[in-house]
């Protein structure tokens, strides 16, 4: 896991703030479910999700704009980049109900996990010392198996931060302040 603070270089720092942080962007809703429990969120889709290995297809202008940062990355981290499976930009709020949403992992099969930080906000990200083997890829949050989770990182959301990691581990985000939104990009490639 590499985690690196004031990665966006000003220039996408402009195009974040003048653009993305924007009440005139563009957000959908979505029904973020999880093992029945609703997490509902709004969200921004770069691409169409590529579970089986199909050729991605942007769905959004941004999606050149945030792979360039992911190339960026993997090239600083040493990490072959081939082709993205998800990438999407998420807006969530407050939750009275959990504190997080359910434990999972995005894919079953073997991907890189990208997070970039589009505001400074709560809402920690937290990656758990568990991996995905096999079966089930997400925890539900009633489940007794979330109290023997053990943290293995929390990563405070900061503007311009971004995270890169083994997408095997299971991971989730706390809930911002009732006053707040947490908007973060979320990339995953093989």
């Amino acid at each position: 896991m590499n985690i690196s603070k004031n990665f966006l270089t000003k220039d996408e720092l402009y195009v974040v703030n003048e653009e993305i942080l924007q009440n005139d962007f563009p957000w959908y809703p979505m029904d973020n479910t999880l093992k029945g429990k609703a997490f509902p969120m709004m969200t921004h889709i770069l691409m169409d999700r590529c579970d089986n290995n199909e050729t991605p297809i942007p769905n959004s202008k941004y999606y050149y704009f945030f792979e360039k940062i992911i190339k960026r990355l993997c090239e600083k981290n040493k990490i072959k980049f081939t082709k993205c499976a998800r990438a999407s930009l998420n807006l969530s709020m407050a939750n009275n109900k959990y504190p997080f949403i359910s434990p999972h992992v995005d894919h079953r099969f073997k991907h890189t996990l990208v997070m970039i930080y589009l505001e400074d906000c709560s809402g920690d990200t937290i990656v758990f010392d568990e991996k995905y083997i096999k079966g089930d890829n997400i925890i539900d949050i009633e489940s007794p198996k979330i109290k023997k989770l053990n943290t293995l990182k929390k990563i405070k959301p900061e503007q311009g931060k971004v995270m890169i990691c083994d997408g095997s581990y299971f991971h989730t985000y706390g809930f911002c302040k009732h006053n707040e939104i947490r908007r973060v990009g979320v990339f995953t490639f093989r």
